[in-house]
């Protein structure tokens, strides 16, 4: 049985932003006849009674990094951020608006492109008109209970009446670490083990003697008394990411338009043997949107608007991502000894103790690759009626549009032998030597069609304002797995 809910509101809506300032002399504009495009309207700032806190995209068109929803830390009030992968590429971020709302697993604020659900983590930066943050349940009311955690709503720019415009713009930057803890070379490391055996059994024998110690820090013979710091080895001091955008805009009073294309790259955070294999397994990734909407005049009354985006997505990774050597390459960096085994042996094989066989420099370069690839488009068309020759205030609107991804996973993994140095000059062998895997390519297909029809009335009264609306909206969400169907009235 479908259940269905009417939401009848009129709003009074007060709302604070600051214009940056472009160094450059404009006519004064007052704050509260801005207008804001909210769900499913447009209002000035004045009429906006909820918590809803805004940004230009102005403000983050240059904040270096591939994910533009992390550009907004520390710079909207109530949003907070947890990064869980700041591997370049794979910058992934959960968000909370004003704490946590529920115990469920669903617990982020909804995220829409011009009002449709839809993925922003490499969203092109100079496509962003606006950003809204709605918080409390009068400002996202109109969404219902998928609301319920906030909405974060992007706004894509418009095309504008006037002469053809062409921008292009190009960067590059450089991202590091934001700190790279400092740890216990091999001497130091043995030196605190053999305090802390005697602090639990004074009458212990130390596991590392006098000339063990020595060894290491003399680094006389690396095979035998290792001294690696993996961190400096394997992990780069800085990270390349390069950016290059193009877009057109202009128009007339019976047509406007906005077309651009975005091509982003980012070069991967460590250090690899490119010699060893001709794929890539490094972190790397690669996004390119292409961006275009156009709205047509019909006369008076008739206006239709159109828009449509599509993204190409490319991630790679070393193929133990995919096998059991463990996702978290940064967490085996961290928790290697520095004395724990060389990166090679004097014969030319990947080094490697019992406790410690998953060598980086064979994860890394003898483990095979992994890429994750997306390809999505998200489309729209609007119509909207002026009834105003019949009922003054009064028009009819609707929308019809659809999203869809389709994920592609390919996971071609190998296994590596690791030799750990005997005391007798022999070899211990741990694992085997496999080839790369023909196998492992498998793809998720998601699709989101919604549509909505409404009337709107707006008129004034005296010193009285009334803005009502009566919508109907519908979503279906289907992936390969599952078909999920929700609808609002």
């Amino acid at each position: 049985m479908r259940k269905h809910l009417l939401l009848c509101g009129v709003s009074v809506v007060s709302f604070f932003y600051a214009l940056p300032i472009r160094g450059q002399e404009v006519e004064p504009v007052d704050s509260l006849e801005q207008t804001v495009q909210l769900l499913y309207e447009n209002k000035p700032v004045k009429y906006i009674n909820g918590a809803a806190s805004y940004i230009s995209g102005a403000e983050i068109e240059n904040v270096p990094g591939s994910n533009r929803l992390n550009a907004l830390a520390g710079r909207i009030p109530g949003l907070s951020f947890y990064n869980i992968d700041g591997l370049p590429g794979f910058e992934n971020s959960t968000y909370r608006l004003r704490g946590e709302h529920t115990f469920s697993d669903n617990r982020a604020p909804i995220i829409l492109i011009d009002g449709k659900m839809d993925d922003a983590s490499s969203l092109d930066s100079y496509d962003i008109e606006s950003i809204v943050l709605l918080k409390d349940a009068a400002a996202a009311g109109m969404y219902g209970l998928r609301g319920a955690n906030g909405i974060i709503l992007i706004n894509t720019k418009r095309g504008k009446e006037g002469k053809i415009k062409v921008s292009f713009n190009t960067e590059t930057s450089f991202s590091q670490p934001t700190r790279k803890p400092k740890y216990l070379d091999a001497y130091q490391y043995g030196l605190l083990y053999n305090e802390a055996q005697l602090n639990d059994n004074p009458s212990a024998t130390p596991k590392y003697d006098a000339a063990t110690l020595e060894a290491y820090r003399s680094g006389a013979n690396p095979y035998k008394y290792p001294n690696v710091n993996w961190q400096d080895e394997f992990l780069k001091n800085t990270n390349l990411m390069t950016r290059n955008n193009i877009n057109i805009s202009g128009g007339g009073e019976t047509a406007i338009y906005y077309v651009s294309a975005n091509y982003l790259y980012n070069s991967g955070a460590f250090n690899v043997d490119k010699d060893v294999n001709t794929y890539n397994t490094n972190t790397s990734g690669n996004v390119m949107n292409v961006h275009g909407n156009v709205q047509l005049n019909f006369g008076k009354y008739l206006k239709v608007s159109t828009d449509i985006r599509a993204k190409r997505e490319k991630r790679n990774a070393p193929g133990a991502w995919s096998d059991d050597y463990g996702k978290d390459l940064l967490t085996n960096i961290y928790s290697t000894p520095f004395n724990a085994h060389p990166i090679m042996n004097e014969d030319g094989s990947i080094a490697g103790i019992s406790d410690y066989q998953k060598n980086l420099y064979g994860v890394l370069n003898h483990s095979g690759y992994s890429i994750w690839e997306r390809s999505s488009i998200s489309s729209y068309i609007d119509i909207a009626y002026d009834l105003s020759r019949w009922v003054k205030g009064l028009s009819i609107e609707g929308r019809a549009g659809f999203n869809t991804y389709t994920d592609f996973y390919t996971n071609r993994t190998k296994k590596f032998a690791t030799y750990q140095l005997m005391a007798d000059g022999s070899y211990s062998q741990f694992g085997l030597d496999t080839e790369i895997g023909n196998s492992g390519k498998y793809k998720q297909i998601y699709r989101n069609f919604d549509h909505n029809i409404g009337l709107r009335y707006t008129g004034d009264f005296d010193k009285h304002s009334v803005d009502a609306l009566l919508l109907f909206d519908r979503q279906q969400v289907m992936n390969a797995q599952s078909t999920q169907l929700t609808q609002n009235f």
